[in-house]
């Protein structure tokens, strides 16, 4: 399983008249005794627009006792082969009791059907896992639903976190304890028992919250993934100053480069320039991003990234693709690579439903065989091959036209599996 260092981000929405938020910074400060925290963090308005609030919240990090967590129960929703060759979302709830366990289920495949709506997620399913583990609390509900109710439940979720209203908070260090009794986890989405809108993020340690009964709150785990998987920039303006003058950003959809330099030195997103994009309008770039007004651009007008309810922009959906596959593979072996083949057996490839086609290439010693390309088998007793051991490998590449950056499908979009054959 991995947790992988990434920039700590919270996130929380709101219904009426109340604010979601996300925290995106490391911890500013803390006090004495090290139970509090100051954290900047995004607010989700009712209308999807996104702002920033600084926050000092408790600090909750005890874990749960090891006997009580090895209990749980793993139940899975979504089950497309090996962890090894998926992307692996764990789902663990929070003031969910015995008897809501059917409940917490159905809140579970609610939520992932939210994602799973959304592009490129829908058409890129195939490379998912979800796991839910069945974490029962002592009492239904979280805390602080309504304010100043407290329950007594197994990952301390709670909303108010900081004196604001949605923010849901949950003991990070439990929840990865429980998600560990999964087969394996690449993210953690934390259900809270409750139909108040709300949710929160933690991309350093790929957690996030939601609440499991709001219909509303999935578009915050979209755009919260949008940070923990795809490591993509907010495109909103708010928070950060009028203008950016420091250098350039790592994140593919923010740069201080105008469209005309990025063309010219053949970088960000130069590739997808002038193209349509699903949300809306025509790849650019558009002043404003990454907080700030001026000083920075984002590529397009109005993405998930700036606004919630949006679809990615076209150099957001290619680096989540890309993301995707750090864990997904790209095609699986019917015959383990680690096993030794005998000359007459058959060789293969179970290949994903994902957007686009695959091309392959077999080779034998290093000298390609034609005649098995583009083909999903090859049979080795066909080979004519000589006595002794031999190499056969086959690599094989998506080829989606959703992914323009050579570089990212050379080195994230292609597999190469090799086997000896004896």
């Amino acid at each position: 399983m991995r947790f992988r260092p990434r920039t700590i981000i919270a996130a929380v929405a709101v219904l009426g008249t109340a604010t979601a938020v996300a925290a995106f910074t490391i911890p500013a400060s803390a006090d004495d005794n090290g139970e509090k925290v100051t954290e900047s963090h995004e607010v989700f308005s009712p209308n999807g627009d996104i702002d920033r609030k600084k926050v000092t919240r408790e600090v909750k990090d005890d874990p749960a006792p090891r006997s009580t967590v090895r209990k749980a129960e793993v139940v899975p929703i979504l089950d497309n082969g090996p962890t090894e060759e998926k992307l692996d979302i764990v789902v663990v709830g929070d003031g969910y009791t015995e008897a809501d366990m059917a409940t917490y289920e159905e809140h579970t495949r609610s939520k992932m059907d939210e994602v799973f709506a959304v592009e490129p997620f829908k058409s890129y399913k195939d490379q998912f896992n979800v796991w839910m583990v069945k974490v029962v609390s002592k009492e239904s509900g979280v805390d602080h639903d309504p304010q100043g109710t407290l329950r007594d439940t197994a990952l301390d979720m709670e909303f108010w976190c900081g004196d604001t209203e949605r923010l849901l908070c949950v003991n990070t260090t439990k929840a990865k304890q429980y998600a560990a009794e999964a087969p394996d986890v690449d993210q953690v989405l934390a259900l809270g028992n409750s139909t108040k809108y709300g949710g929160a993020g933690y991309p350093s340690e790929d957690v996030g919250t939601s609440s499991g009964g709001n219909e509303q709150a999935g578009q915050v785990v979209v755009h919260e993934f949008g940070h923990s998987i795809g490591d993509l920039a907010d495109e909103y303006t708010y928070g950060g100053g009028d203008t950016y003058t420091g250098p350039e950003v790592g994140e593919v959809n923010a740069s201080i480069k105008d469209r005309a330099t990025q063309e010219s030195e053949k970088v960000k997103w130069h590739q997808w320039m002038g193209e349509e994009t699903p949300d809306g309008g025509t790849i650019d770039t558009y002043d404003g991003c990454r907080y700030y007004e001026h000083g920075i651009f984002r590529p397009s007008d109005n993405s998930i990234m700036r606004e919630l309810g949006r679809e990615f922009n076209l150099p957001g959906r290619e680096a989540m693709i890309g993301a995707f596959h750090d864990s997904a593979a790209v095609a699986s072996p019917t015959v383990p690579t680690k096993q030794k083949v005998a000359v007459g057996e058959e060789l293969g490839l179970e290949l994903p439903d994902v957007h686009g086609d695959h091309t392959i290439e077999w080779k034998v010693d290093g000298k390609v065989v034609k005649s098995a390309s583009g083909k999903t088998s090859l049979d080795t007793g066909g080979l004519k091959l000589d006595s002794g051991k031999h190499e056969v490998s086959v690599t094989v590449t998506d080829t989606t036209d959703w992914v323009r950056d050579e570089k990212l499908r050379a080195d994230n979009l292609t597999d190469t599996f090799t086997w000896t054959v004896a």
